[in-house]
């Protein structure tokens, strides 16, 4: 009675569109699964790459300054803890005394299954640029060779 009153409906028709809702939910969300399981294969790799590929010691230094641009050197081990090869993409991101991106520099390897390969490079920016850097982070984005 209180819901006929406030809807201007009977109960039963309330009842029933409230279990077509559900239902249309139930639907939607069944669906999303199915989608989902599809995606499973790939989604795993990537999961697994992400939680096995990591980062392992690190190192940043300024080198040298020519012809108004600042060279630095960096390097970080790479280690594969899972049973097949990835492409690494490698890269330092120089940051701002507000965690702003200044400048990034990236390289790519190719780690084999178990290993730990230390990945060394060189870079540059504008000498102004540089002077703001006041701290650096690395990430590795590991993506499956195309040959595998």
């Amino acid at each position: 009675m209180g819901l006929s009153r406030w809807f201007s409906v009977a109960p039963g028709r309330v009842a029933r569109r409230g279990l077509a809702v559900v239902i249309q939910q139930r639907a939607a969300r069944l669906a999303a699964v199915l989608v989902l399981a599809a995606l499973v294969p790939s989604l795993a790799g990537a999961v697994l790459a992400t939680q096995e590929i990591r980062l392992g010691e690190h190192d940043f230094d300024w080198s040298a300054v020519e012809q108004e641009r600042a060279r630095f050197r960096w390097s970080v081990e790479v280690i594969n803890d899972t049973n097949r090869p990835f492409d690494v993409s490698a890269a330092i991101d120089l940051l701002d005394d507000d965690d702003s991106v200044l400048h990034t520099d990236t390289g790519s390897v190719t780690v084999v299954a178990g290993a730990l390969v230390t990945f060394q490079h060189e870079g540059s920016m504008p000498f102004d640029g540089a002077a703001k850097v006041m701290s650096f982070r690395f990430r590795l984005t590991p993506s499956v060779p195309a040959s595998h």
